[in-house]
């Protein structure tokens, strides 16, 4: 929850990423508050009170995960919006002649993004969705002791440039 609430204010891009992973949590967990308590909260080095919060606040995202049938995969709604809002953000950057940085960013990284869009097949995800769950895979492989090599690190990277520019613009936009 506090993490959360500090990525949201401070890169719109981490925040989901970090989200995503919240949500893989409490899959994990099968969405019992004993396992994510012990996991997850029972560890924090905040008051009782603050970690009854962050115990209600993983609570109501489980209940939000059920309600709105995300509990094997798929994201919370809120989340969805925001990767949308991205989408159409990424659509008027790369649209216009006047976004150099960004321009030249997702230049980069278009080819390995159209490779990942392409192995998706005919749902293919778009172009912001897409970067942001090679980054979250790359990150969860790393985690699981996994290092990737080649043209995936390289691809990781140029995304991440994107995604950077593309984090730091979010703010400026707020119409999109």
């Amino acid at each position: 929850m506090i993490t959360a609430e500090r990525k949201k204010k401070e890169n719109i891009v981490e925040y989901l990423i970090y989200m995503w992973h919240v949500e893989n949590i409490i899959r994990v967990c099968d969405f019992d508050m004993e396992k994510i308590r012990a996991h997850m909260v029972s560890h924090c080095d905040e008051g009782a009170e603050v970690r009854e919060r962050i115990c209600a606040w993983y609570a109501g995202l489980a209940d939000g995960m059920r309600a709105e049938g995300v509990t094997e995969r798929g994201h919370l709604q809120c989340l969805v919006e925001v990767q949308e809002r991205l989408e159409r953000l990424h659509g008027r950057l790369a649209g216009s002649a006047e976004e150099v940085a960004y321009a030249a960013a997702y230049g980069e990284v278009r080819a390995f993004v159209d490779g990942l869009r392409g192995r998706a097949g005919v749902e293919a995800p778009g172009v912001v969705e897409t970067c942001i769950s090679a980054l979250y895979g790359y990150l969860v492989r790393r985690l699981r002791g996994l290092e990737p090599e080649g043209e995936a690190v390289e691809g990781v990277v140029l995304v991440n440039r994107m995604l950077t520019v593309l984090a730091e613009r979010y703010e400026e936009f707020p119409d999109v």
